[in-house]
């Protein structure tokens, strides 16, 4: 009888060892389940977001790729230019053109020499003007404050 209690006890302890490890697996599934919901909304969001900055990425790559081609076909115009000014300056002899047609280059030499000239006067006025703005203003504050900095 001894053996038959034990064996029935060993039976009623592993039932409640079974029941407890289900209950507790149970548990966990559920926790883990709940884990993973959570980490598939945040995946979703990851997701967006990933998919917004590639799409942000892709429109900034159009419009590099854009302005890229915009200067480097101003920079090919520019470069038809530099050849046809350097063709027009080799056809002709700027030395021998001013030995014997002085007047029509001197008239063009002082029309820009006069032109730089107007261009110099007048940024030199606007920083002398400044100057003198700066140098009203802190005479102003010294006499207020009555001292000299």
């Amino acid at each position: 009888m001894s053996f038959k209690l034990m064996a029935a006890l060993f039976v009623a302890v592993a039932a409640i060892g079974a029941v407890y490890t289900y209950r507790n697996m149970a548990t966990e599934l559920a926790a883990v389940s709940a884990q993973k919901a959570q980490l598939e909304v945040s995946m979703e969001a990851v997701q967006g977001e990933f998919s917004d900055y590639a799409k942000s990425i892709t429109s900034q790559a159009a419009s590099l790729k854009r302005a890229i081609a915009e200067v480097t076909f101003k920079y090919e115009q520019s470069q038809k230019k530099v050849v046809t000014l350097e063709k027009m300056l080799n056809d002709h002899d700027l030395k021998k053109l001013s030995l014997k047609k002085p007047g029509l280059i001197e008239s063009r030499i002082n029309v820009a020499s006069n032109k730089l000239l107007k261009q110099l006067e007048a940024a030199t006025q606007t920083f002398s003007s400044e100057t003198e703005n700066e140098t009203v203003s802190s005479e102003t504050t010294e006499a207020d404050t009555g001292n000299p900095e």
